[in-house]
């Protein structure tokens, strides 16, 4: 029964590093890349990746990300970007700065069509 347990903990640790990130791949992809909105998501999952491991280089991508976002006018990246800082600044405990910038988010997000990022949003205010 425990080489059942063990074999099946082994499977299951092998499966998932198939979904992990390979971050040199994603830099390759937004150092290269010519079409701005493969870059735009290549940057969208650095930051993604780098919200927990280093939230402080998290910041500096989403600033990236949220660039190049409003030379494409991207909202979504847009409000993406916002609700990845201020949940960073939240962390961080700066809630007063995290609420505003959820508040932007939430002024980018509503009008969209698709109003999951705005439902986000507001699940992560409170």
């Amino acid at each position: 029964m425990k080489h059942y347990y063990l074999a099946a903990c082994l499977i299951f640790y092998g499966l998932t590093g198939f979904a992990q990130v390979n971050l040199d791949s994603l830099w390759v992809v937004w150092n290269n890349g010519t079409n701005d909105s493969i870059r735009l998501d290549a940057i969208e999952d650095i930051t993604s990746f780098l919200r927990r491991a280093n939230p402080d280089s998290a910041l500096v991508t989403s600033e990236m990300m949220i660039a190049i976002a409003e030379s494409q006018n991207s909202s979504y990246h847009i409000g993406k970007g916002l609700n990845i800082q201020a949940g960073i600044t939240k962390s961080k405990g700066d809630y007063t700065k995290a609420l505003n910038l959820y508040y932007r988010c939430l002024e980018i997000a509503k009008p969209l069509k698709n109003q999951i990022p705005y439902a986000a949003t507001l699940n992560n205010i409170g």
